[in-house]
């Protein structure tokens, strides 16, 4: 499984972040700012004292409920605060807005200080953490599903080779019983093609166990590949939850390994294919060198029989003349019967 390749990581925020607090203090330290103008310089309240109204004026509610309190009661309204906030209000109604926007921004603060530290550095840590746990589980359940599909493999193929070798075995202790033979004199053709059949039914037993390990092979490669499909679609969505990707860049990662796999999959099933084709042309040449060796014996009997049949007819003419009256000899006698050679 080969390394997964270089993505994009999803911004983190950091920036925009920072961007934002920066942007809340600013509006804070401006409400401050506003509600500081309001305030008179002297932080003491000012204190109130009688005087005498004068004749012939009129006094409003407000200021008749001044009249008639005690000073600086604490309840009832202080009245140089209020004259202090209508002029810095009407203060303001004069002035244009670049001027209030000016003075504004005068009155914040030169340094900022955030009130809490971001935690946006330690999410994307605990993100990239968890995104990169989450490959390497994914790269371990690939490599679990090798592990275990190995000793599927391995097996049938030692079982094969075994039969391949007993096969071996019986075929050449065949030949050799009638090899060994000293009274080869004795076989028949019968005999002979009776050899041949039983050579040939050990080839045809070595082609079906060679054509079952490729049936088990491909269906076992089958399976495989249905495994890692399932693990595919399975680490999509886990690697989606960890929101460190963004899921073209998810679906990219799982389509890269995903060719990966296919590569080796078909590299797979090429070999099987190879394997099959090699052990066929490996049992074709043994049945071709045994039926080389079946006809070499053949060949052989073959030449043993006339070999005795050629005796057999020099002892007959070395023996001496027929008796007369027996038909053999001269006088169109009766001729011995002929003697078929193969």
């Amino acid at each position: 499984m080969s390394s997964v390749g270089k993505a994009t990581q999803v911004p983190s925020g950091k920036v925009y972040q920072q961007i934002f607090e920066a942007e809340v203090q600013l509006v804070h330290s401006l409400v401050i700012s506003r509600k500081r103008e309001g305030v008179l310089k002297n932080s003491s309240k000012p204190l109130m004292k009688k005087v005498d109204v004068p004749e012939g004026e009129m006094l409003s509610p407000r200021q008749h409920k001044w009249m008639h309190s005690l000073p600086n009661d604490w309840v009832t309204e202080n009245p140089v605060f209020y004259r202090e906030k209508k002029i810095t209000e009407k203060k303001k109604a004069q002035e244009s807005e670049s001027t209030i926007a000016a003075r504004e921004v005068r009155g914040l603060t030169d340094t900022i200080v955030p009130e809490r530290v971001s935690t946006v550095t330690f999410q994307g840590d605990y993100k990239k953490k968890n995104y990169e746990n989450t490959l390497m589980s994914f790269k371990e359940e690939i490599a679990q599903i090798g592990m275990e599909m190995e000793p599927l493999i391995l097996e049938p193929g030692a079982l094969l080779l075994k039969k391949l070798a007993e096969c071996d075995e019986n075929i050449n202790c065949l030949f050799k019983v009638v090899e060994n033979d000293t009274n080869l004199v004795d076989y028949d053709i019968q005999t002979l093609m009776e050899l041949w059949d039983q050579v040939a039914q050990r080839f045809l037993l070595q082609k079906q166990g060679i054509k079952e390990l490729d049936e088990t092979l491909s269906s076992l490669e089958f399976s495989r590949a249905d495994r890692l499909k399932s693990v595919l679609k399975k680490y999509v969505l886990i690697i989606e939850k960890t929101s460190y990707l963004m899921q073209p860049d998810v679906y990219r990662l799982i389509n890269n390994e995903a060719k990966v796999i296919n590569q080796a999959l078909l590299g797979n099933r090429r070999a099987i294919a190879q394997l099959f084709v090699n052990l066929m042309e490996a049992t074709l040449k043994q049945e071709l060198e045994s039926r080389r060796r079946w006809q070499s014996l053949v060949d052989g009997w073959k030449a043993i029989k006339k070999d005795v049949l050629l005796q057999s007819l020099r002892s007959a003419a070395a023996q001496p003349p027929w008796p007369a009256g027996t038909g053999w000899g001269g006088g169109g006698g009766i001729l011995p019967p002929f003697l078929p050679l193969l």
